[in-house]
């Protein structure tokens, strides 16, 4: 399958998981999709969201990237990133100039909470085994 296929526009978010997707397929779909700040107002999302889990396959950062920050703030998130480079980094960097601090990390997972959360952070029991 060359570019102009299925995964036209969408291969370079798929990072690692490229080669797997584009050897398993071999019929193309036509999806419809919007954006995050759609999907909130759509669905009338509270300014403040108290967890979300960003596990998307790739396309992370494109979603942290496009995130509607002036509307919709988050409490405690927790992102996947495979240990992608400079994907990662790209991802903290984005969350911190939003005011969310990493916090924990787990496998292929980054656990970031808002600063204003922090004090409470210091009660949260996490089992030992779940740290890195």
């Amino acid at each position: 399958m060359n570019e102009a296929g299925a995964l036209s526009g969408f291969r370079a978010s798929l990072g690692k998981h490229a080669d797997f997707v584009e050897h398993t397929t071999n019929a193309s779909q036509v999806v419809t999709s919007i954006t995050t700040s759609a999907l909130l107002a759509q669905y009338d999302v509270p300014s403040m969201l108290g967890y979300v889990n960003l596990d998307i396959e790739g396309a992370e950062l494109e979603v942290l990237e496009t995130w509607p920050w002036h509307k919709h703030s988050i409490g405690v998130l927790t992102l996947e990133h495979n240990d992608e480079e400079p994907k990662r980094t790209q991802m903290r960097s984005i969350l911190e100039s939003h005011g969310m601090v990493l916090a924990y990390e787990v496998e292929h997972d980054d656990w970031y909470v808002h600063e204003s959360l922090l004090g409470n952070l210091a009660r949260v029991r996490v089992p030992k085994l779940a740290r890195k």
